[in-house]
């Protein structure tokens, strides 16, 4: 059985836009990255390098534009 968490791109672009959005909306997709990172976490080892490597390429640009990755504390 597998796990699947669907970002569509326009999702994505959302992030990454200076507009105001709505509270819900912004708890809604942070959920869907969370579900996201956790699956790539379990499958790291199993992802190809090439894709890996889009991978921190991404979570780096949303850390930087966003400090969306940032733990709180």
């Amino acid at each position: 059985m597998s796990a699947r968490i669907t970002i569509s791109p326009s999702e994505i672009r959302q992030i990454f836009q200076p507009r105001t959005s709505s509270a819900s909306r912004f708890w809604e997709l942070a959920q869907k990255a969370n579900n996201l990172a956790v699956i790539i976490e379990d499958r790291w080892e199993q992802i190809p390098p090439e894709t890996r490597e889009l991978l921190k390429i991404f979570a780096y640009a949303l850390e930087v534009e966003t400090g969306f990755l940032r733990e709180s504390g």
